[in-house]
């Protein structure tokens, strides 16, 4: 015989004492009928409980149902039961179980009045039973969303996104959200016409033989070295492209102006923009004189002022342009002996920043380009101990070279993938300052 736990009484032998009791010996018997381990005298007090138990779940459903009046809410009782076993009443009952809904159906089994799964005919309910209430979901359906929050479907891996539907589909290509972007030439037929500052040699002639290349006009802008404009000024024309040269100082409003309308005399309008002009007067500071930092000031700081007061007027009326000023890493980090070129390529920094907000509402889009160690003419003059010194300062180990800026430069001035790019200062220095 099976050993039973000894809070509970055997099987035959009377009454199975409380309902937890009576419960637990159900389930105690259900598994040792399964396994096989009851005798068939055993198996049949354990069939009586199990038939009596199911009876009493149906006269409870068929309970609760009769007092519920039909398409109305349950009426909530004043007085509770105990749960988990009250006290007995002064008869010495049992204590009487709250009354509950039966558990639904599992999805395997079926219902009185449905075929069951071996397509019999539909099990009817016995003299003793109610009909069984109908098997329902216990998942409630979500409340619908506002039609502007509907969930709409992206186009990136099936994800469902929720929010405001945009105007214009998320699955809209790059090219075709680039096409609507108006870049300095977009007219068909149309070169911009790009003015650079500095332009023959180092940085400003890589700029401006890099854009003359993409087939702009190029004004080569130059203070001495006038054979090395001219020949900067043929090899655009060369490639495809045209030039003039010019000679001006920017620091000198007068000569600004006058180039200025230059470009507008020979091209009638002016797009970009190339700030690149500017000089060095390395000394350390209790060595400086004035003229050695005003001299700096002015080319460098005030001259890209003068310039950019130059064509935003020409910009305003056309709503469009790019200006990118050269600034230098020196702007943002310092350099020792050049707190006069420090000084100056943070005002550069600073007033690319300002003119930015001042204009972007007029889509006109102003940043700058901060280079480091570049392997320019003047990178030349450095002995080895101070080559040395700087390229264990910069992370890529290696100088950069001109044509890398005015790839840069190139990017900013004519891509329609830059239009949203403004007020920007993007260091190239190989990790020298991060």
């Amino acid at each position: 015989m099976a050993d039973w736990p000894d809070d509970l009484e055997p099987l035959g032998t009377g009454s199975f004492g409380t309902a937890a009791a009576r419960s637990r010996a159900l389930r105690f018997g259900r598994s040792l009928a399964a396994g096989g381990g009851f005798s068939a005298v055993e198996q049949a007090p354990l069939q009586d409980a199990m038939k009596s138990e199911a009876l009493g779940k149906a006269g409870c459903k068929a309970s609760v149902q009769n007092k519920l009046p039909r398409h109305s809410a349950p009426q909530k009782h004043e007085e509770q039961p105990e749960m988990g076993g009250g006290k007995s009443s002064d008869s010495g009952a049992a204590p009487q179980q709250p009354e509950r809904e039966p558990r639904l159906q599992q999805s395997t089994g079926w219902l009185g009045g449905q075929s069951p799964p071996d397509g019999g005919a539909p099990r009817q309910p016995g003299p003793n039973e109610s009909t069984p209430m109908p098997q329902r979901s216990m998942q409630r359906a979500p409340p619908p969303l506002p039609q502007e929050f509907e969930a709409q479907r992206s186009p990136y891996q099936g994800v469902r996104i929720r929010g405001p539907i945009p105007p214009t589909g998320l699955c809209q290509s790059t090219e075709s959200r680039l096409d609507e972007v108006q870049s300095p030439s977009h007219q068909e037929g149309t070169s911009a016409v790009v003015v650079v500052t500095g332009a023959s040699w180092g940085i400003g002639k890589s700029v401006a033989l890099a854009l003359g290349k993409c087939g702009c006009n190029v004004l080569v802008n130059y203070v001495q070295s006038r054979k090395e404009a001219e020949e900067v000024s043929k090899e655009i024309e060369a490639s495809g492209g045209k030039a003039f040269t010019f000679r001006g100082d920017v620091s000198k409003e007068s000569n600004v102006d006058a180039m200025m309308s230059a470009a507008l005399q020979k091209w009638g309008t002016i797009d970009v923009l190339v700030n690149n002009a500017g000089i060095t007067r390395d000394v350390s500071l209790i060595e400086m004189n004035k003229s050695q930092w005003q001299e700096v000031i002015d080319l460098n700081l005030t001259g890209t002022l003068l310039c950019m007061q130059a064509v935003m007027k020409i910009m305003m009326k056309k709503k469009k342009g790019r200006i990118i000023n050269i600034a230098s890493i020196a702007g943002i980090v310092g350099s020792i002996g050049q707190a006069n070129f420090s000084a100056a390529k943070a005002g550069v920094i600073g007033l690319t920043k300002a003119v930015a907000k001042e204009y972007a509402s007029l889509n006109i889009n102003v940043n700058a380009v901060a280079p480091g160690y570049i392997r320019t003419e003047k990178a030349a003059e450095l002995d080895e101990e101070q080559k040395q010194k700087i390229m264990s300062s910069i992370p890529l180990g290696r100088y950069g070279q001109p044509e890398e800026i005015a790839g840069l430069v190139e990017f900013l001035a004519l891509s329609p993938a830059a239009a949203y790019i403004t007020g920007q200062v993007l260091a190239i220095d190989g990790g020298a300052v991060m």
